[in-house]
């Protein structure tokens, strides 16, 4: 499925005409560097280079809200290329580096070729860039040289490849390079910095940078290997469908909670609720349609407090500094908020929901939740879209605060 999306003629117009061009770049750049190759010296500097930028395109470096598994740290190693040995020493390393590890991990062909054209297209566009630097021996123009590189070479990424993200997903690219940048621009600017410090000492001796390499590459494979075990913690307390804590994680949060409350004497205040008539939604729109409910009321729910999905359409919300009358006031806000959704769907949604507050009705974990959650139940009995407090009030969406007999 994905290899058809990706012969779609909307995607092919962009990645034929890139493919193309960057496999030109390759050939050009081959032609160069045969017809005045490098001394002995040089050439050994640039597979070595070469062998640490596939390394690090290999076992990129993940990054929180970076989706495709991170950052490469190859783009230091493409930087430092480009600007010590010319574009077209850079243009085959980076071709070559991302070409050979994508292989090996087995991705479509056609992916392969796009992504390696991007990154020997963002190479001779940054040797371009490079050839109206003047070569100033000076440390100032230095700086600006592999300032300039790191620039251009990452613009050209993440165009190319926020344009084809966009056309893929049918988003607008505007939105997409935006959301793109915000989320890469300070790991590639300091990997430009990265890139300056290598190219540094790369100039006053190759084995002054290996001192570089090593532990760079040895960050990236912890940063790695924590990002993992970061993220098997998360999963483990997180609900695949919505992204909220789990069952597990709403009872850890609510003994740290009741913990805080008790010892600064503040309020907390414990919000139970569940989608009025859920079953119904499923019944007759199907689960997908039921799962994009749940997933939208989560959104909803977000804006209050610390929040959870304990069960099936059952959700939990912690309001620490809220006593009861505030916790209303924030339970029924929700339940407003959720009443918009109508328009979504084309089906009444509402929420039913009970709270509970610390210490005024409990400070023990186990019958905070019994209260909130009979407080809910009666929220239920009286009609539903509704909220109901442990001490026998409730409140409808848009109504003074009632008392339940």
């Amino acid at each position: 499925m994905r290899e058809r999306r990706l012969l779609s003629p909307r995607l092919l117009a962009l990645v034929g005409p890139t493919c193309l061009a960057g496999f030109g770049v390759v050939v050009a750049a081959a032609v160069w560097f045969v017809a005045d190759p490098p001394a002995l010296g040089a050439l050994a500097g640039i597979v070595a280079l070469f062998a640490a930028s596939a390394f690090a395109e290999r076992f990129p470096v993940p990054l929180e809200n970076i989706d495709a598994g991170g950052v490469s740290l190859s783009f230091v190693f493409g930087v430092g290329v480009l600007v010590l040995y010319g574009w077209a020493a850079g243009a085959l390393v980076c071709f070559a580096a991302a070409a050979v590890t994508q292989l090996l991990d087995r991705r479509p062909l056609l992916r392969v070729a796009y992504n390696s054209s991007s990154f020997a297209l963002a190479a001779v566009a940054t040797g371009s860039a490079l050839t109206l630097v003047e070569r100033a021996g000076s440390g100032g123009a230095l700086v600006g040289r592999v300032g300039l590189a790191g620039a251009v070479q990452y613009g050209v990424n993440i165009a190319l490849v926020g344009s084809v993200v966009a056309v893929h997903s049918r988003r607008s690219l505007l939105a997409t390079l935006r959301s793109s940048i915000r989320g890469t621009v300070l790991p590639f600017t300091l990997m430009t910095s990265t890139a300056l410090v290598l190219v540094v000492l790369w100039q006053r001796s190759p084995y002054f940078a290996g001192a570089l390499i090593g532990p760079l590459l040895a960050l990236g494979l912890y940063q790695r290997s924590n990002y993992r075990a970061l993220r098997a913690i998360r999963l483990a307390l997180t609900d695949p469908l919505t992204g909220l804590g789990n069952h597990r994680s709403f009872r850890e949060s609510l003994v740290r909670e009741l913990e805080r409350s008790r010892t600064t004497g503040e309020p907390l205040t414990l919000c139970l609720l569940d989608v009025d008539d859920f079953k119904r939604v499923n019944d007759r729109f199907g689960h997908p349609v039921g799962d994009q409910v749940l997933v939208r009321v989560a959104g909803r729910l977000r804006q209050g407090g610390e929040t959870f999905r304990v069960g099936g359409d059952e959700f939990a919300i912690l309001l620490p500094g809220q006593d009861e009358q505030g916790g209303l006031v924030t339970a029924t806000t929700i339940a407003e908020r959720i009443e918009a959704l109508h328009a979504e769907f084309g089906s009444v949604i509402s929420i039913s929901a009970g709270i509970a507050t610390c210490p005024t009705q409990s400070t023990d974990r186990e019958e905070l939740i019994r209260l909130a959650d009979e407080a809910l139940y009666r929220a239920k009995r009286f009609g539903k879209n509704r909220v109901a407090a442990a001490a026998a009030t409730a409140r409808t969406p848009g109504d003074s605060l009632a008392v339940l007999a």
